[in-house]
């Protein structure tokens, strides 16, 4: 870095998802015929965040700020859910398809975002907490695609990771 101030890149791995709870009548007609639906969905990223850091000392020591943007690659994921009694359980895969002759869950490929946070750094260790926004719809068929068969979907919707985050880190090549 250059007095005050650092470029920090990284390579993290992430486990974002959500969780859904949906209920409700099947219409205006057939009140009393109700249902349930429960979903939990974990997605595998690998993460790079690139951030401005500024630091308390010259010296890249003590608390700091930074902020940034990140690229997020989807490596996988899994997902469980019941629909009235009905359990069905499968994979997140990166793609653009979603069949009903499977059991997958579809999830773009790339995410990107901004990102900011605080951080401590004492010699080679640093802790740091942030906050990062998606910018980038990573459903693939616009909220047909990241929802389980059984649920209802929302055409039109858009979904974008939001995520706190803590990270503890060794700086290699630091000067202690």
């Amino acid at each position: 870095g250059v007095g005050h101030f650092a470029v920090q890149p990284a390579a993290l791995y992430s486990q974002r998802g959500f969780t859904l709870r949906q209920s409700g009548s099947y219409g205006l007609y057939d009140p009393a015929n109700t249902y349930t639906h429960d979903a939990s969905v974990r997605f595998d990223y690998l993460m790079l965040p690139l951030n401005l850091a500024y630091t308390q000392r010259a010296d890249g020591q003590g608390a700091q700020v930074f902020a940034g943007v990140y690229l997020g690659v989807l490596a996988g994921g899994r997902y469980a859910g019941t629909s009235n009694g009905y359990t069905e359980r499968g994979n997140v895969r990166v793609g653009n398809e979603a069949t009903v002759t499977n059991s997958n869950l579809y999830g773009r490929r790339f995410d990107n975002g901004v990102q900011m946070g605080l951080g401590y750094r004492y010699h080679g260790l640093l802790a740091q907490a942030s906050y990062s926004l998606g910018l980038r719809n990573v459903d693939t068929f616009n909220g047909n695609a990241l929802f389980i068969r059984n649920f209802e979907s929302y055409d039109g919707a858009k979904y974008r990771n939001q995520a706190f985050q803590v990270s503890l880190a060794y700086l290699v090549g630091t000067k202690s």
